[in-house]
């Protein structure tokens, strides 16, 4: 039989066999992403290890290629070009990629490769294959490792409804933050109590439901949103229980080890619930899937394009990572050994120890670092101070945690927080400051750090001066710096004032960074 005529407007379709040579270039290009990138893919692994949250990214890969292929029928008579404006995207996710390592945002990094995946395989196979793979392509986002930056939101809700709710069912409550005290006892809305693991299992598994079950978009997109809310309320609903069921037994139920179980029982009776209802009344029924449909054609005609847009993908990804490697190799050639010695007086302020208050501010992993007590008349000031050499794999002075998580402490209370900014020192700085309390103990602290000889205070204060720093080529060296005092039986402008005291002594000695002279003498 002779092969058909093509026209010259028409493409020339792909056969079966020829089908397997693009998926299997398709699968190349996507393997020289992931090798170019390979640090960032064994991070990306190893949080879904390492964190319960991101557990189900082990089944995102699996689930879409069988997603794939279970409607490969979709893709008979496509039109296998290759999407050139793709490199764009891919461009754009490789300058997303390095914002991520200038300013040392893992989620940056890892969002970049995990949408840069799709994105090589539409580029490579083309725009009228990603129209017909439009959510197996889309489900691959789910690899990405996000949602922990909801954590302090969804705890402050937590906090909320379960107070109200409690005060509204005659349960007397003080709170104070996130904690709060009733007649049985304290409790606390730490991490765990977020729901943010809900959240994510729920939305995974909604997604991958409302697909499979509708047909209908509309429908599809109300049992997402439903799959978003239905866990958050459900949450709110799961801590008023527990703190009810902990009051109301004397707090011999609904704790420690059961305090979980009841949580994730509870979480499995509404995702069944919600399941069910997408089934029992939501349900438009969705059209049988045809089998494979086969055309034997001519497929060289396409097959260099394709080559060509593989090659041309794999070049492209490299880009980024190559301006790293030659930046972290120039920053690790002017690096060299740190340490830090606390002055045994910083003007008026006299040495007297080691810190006095249990309260550790949360530096990471530093290269170096010294805590001591100062002491003048009119009080003590605990000062900390953490060197770090860079600003990349354990050793990082500025973390989400570190600077956003301190605040749900479960042991010491962040009453307040608030970001000042300090006018009588010249120049004019700014800080993170807290009223923190534990075991009726009352304290007042400054944060801040230096990153490239720029000062800085929150977390996106802190990124944004590591990222001019690297890129100006001054170094990732950076100092991290807590003050403080305690505030009982007095108003908090007394212990600020004690802080603004010894901070204007103290900075002058922080140094230039990069130097690696002691910090303070």
């Amino acid at each position: 039989m002779n092969p058909p005529e093509l026209t010259p407007n028409a493409s020339p379709r792909i056969g079966s066999g020829s089908a397997r040579q693009l998926w299997l270039v398709a699968v190349i290009a996507v393997l020289a992403l992931l090798l170019v990138h390979w640090p960032t893919a064994l991070g990306v692994i190893d949080t879904w290890n390492n964190s319960v949250s991101y557990n189900h990214g082990f089944l995102v890969v699996p689930v879409s290629a069988w997603l794939l292929w279970r409607e490969r029928a979709k893709f008979a008579g496509v039109d296998w070009r290759p999407w050139w404006p793709g490199l764009a995207l891919l461009a754009l996710l490789g300058m997303l990629w390095f914002l991520g390592y200038a300013s040392n945002i893992k989620s940056f990094r890892d969002l970049a490769l995990v949408a840069a995946v799709p994105v090589t395989l539409i580029t490579v196979l083309g725009r009228d294959f990603a129209r017909r793979a439009a959510f197996p392509l889309a489900f691959l986002l789910f690899a990405w490792p996000f949602g922990e930056v909801f954590i302090p939101q969804l705890i402050d809700l937590t906090a909320d409804f379960t107070v109200t709710a409690l005060r509204m069912t005659g349960v007397p409550v003080f709170r104070e933050g996130n904690n709060f005290v009733i007649p049985s006892g304290e409790w606390s809305v730490v991490q765990e109590c977020s729901g943010v693991r809900y959240l994510i299992v729920s939305l995974f598994a909604g997604s991958l439901f409302a697909y499979l079950n509708f047909r209908s978009n509309r429908r599809r997109w109300v049992f997402v949103v439903l799959a978003v809310i239905v866990p958050i309320v459900a949450n709110w609903l799961r801590a008023y229980m527990i703190v009810l069921l902990g009051h109301y037994s004397n707090n011999t139920i609904a704790v420690g080890v059961d305090h979980l179980i009841y949580g994730w029982v509870f979480f499995g009776i509404v995702m069944t619930a919600l399941f069910y209802f997408g089934v029992r009344f939501m349900s438009d029924g969705r059209p049988e899937i045809a089998g494979p449909v086969s055309s034997a054609t001519r497929a060289h005609a396409t097959m260099r394009p394709v080559w060509l847009a593989a090659a041309a993908t794999a070049t492209l990804s490299a880009v980024a990572p190559l301006a790293a490697f030659a930046i972290d190799a120039a920053d690790a050639a002017s690096r060299g050994t740190y340490q830090v010695e606390l002055a045994p007086a910083l003007g008026m302020w006299t040495h007297t120890g080691d810190p006095q208050l249990s309260w550790r501010p949360p530096f990471e992993n530093p290269t170096a670092r010294a805590s001591a007590q100062y002491r003048r008349d009119q009080g003590t000031v605990d000062v900390h101070v953490a060197r770090y050499a860079s600003d990349s794999g354990g050793t990082k002075l500025t973390t989400f945690d570190g600077s956003t998580m301190v605040d749900f402490d479960s042991e010491w209370r962040v009453l307040v927080r608030r970001d000042r900014v300090i006018g009588a020192i010249a120049p004019d700085f700014q800080v993170v400051e807290r009223e923190i309390g534990a075991r009726g103990v009352h304290v007042l602290s400054w944060q801040w750090s230096l990153i490239g000889g720029m000062e800085a205070s929150g977390f996106v204060d802190a990124k944004i001066a590591l990222m001019r720093a690297r890129l100006s080529g001054r170094g990732t060296d950076s100092t991290g710096v807590a003050l403080i005092t305690p505030i009982d039986g007095e108003d908090v402008a007394a212990a600020r004032a004690r802080l603004q005291d010894i901070a204007q002594q103290l900075r002058p000695t922080l140094g230039t960074v990069g130097v690696a002279d002691p910090v303070a003498r």
